[in-house]
């Protein structure tokens, strides 16, 4: 069952992936994909963090990571500054 979990969440993103209009302005696309982890993760305490395996940042509004167990994302957007 882990293993058709795992294929349904890489199907998800790849459909998140594909259809990236809705994360960002249709002039400022760009290509987005998994970065293998060679020590550049860092956790809360700035030490490496070798738990990730592979980090996806999506256009500035999506991150994944693919665990040793598992996978974990951050939805986010930028707001700007008023002042």
């Amino acid at each position: 069952m882990l293993k058709y979990r795992f294929h349904i969440v890489l199907l998800l993103f790849s459909i998140l992936l594909v259809n990236n209009n809705s994360f960002s302005t249709p002039n400022t696309q760009t290509k987005s994909y998994f970065v293998q982890n060679k020590g550049q993760v860092i956790d809360q305490h700035h030490k490496p963090n070798e738990d990730v395996r592979y980090l996806l940042n999506a256009n500035s509004a999506l991150n994944v990571s693919l665990r040793k167990k598992g996978f974990s994302y951050d939805i986010f957007t930028k707001e700007e500054d008023s002042t």
